[in-house]
């Protein structure tokens, strides 16, 4: 049997956003948007964990991408 990957929960996709902020010089999540072309009400929903499971799942592709 295969083992699934635990999916990013909330506090991980803050740090996510905080990490592109910092990494582009952003100081704001309106500049955030902006930047990655999504609307400042996404960040505030992904910032409140309102992020459906497909968006989850690449989130979590994204962390494991990054830490390898």
């Amino acid at each position: 049997m295969t083992e699934t990957m635990p999916i990013i929960g909330t506090p991980e996709i803050k740090d996510l956003l905080d990490q592109a902020r910092a990494r582009h010089g952003l100081r704001s999540d309106e500049k955030l948007a902006r930047f990655l072309g999504v609307s400042d009400q996404a960040i505030y929903r992904w910032r409140r964990g309102q992020i459906d499971k497909s968006a989850r799942i690449l989130a979590t592709l994204v962390r494991e991408q990054i830490a390898s």
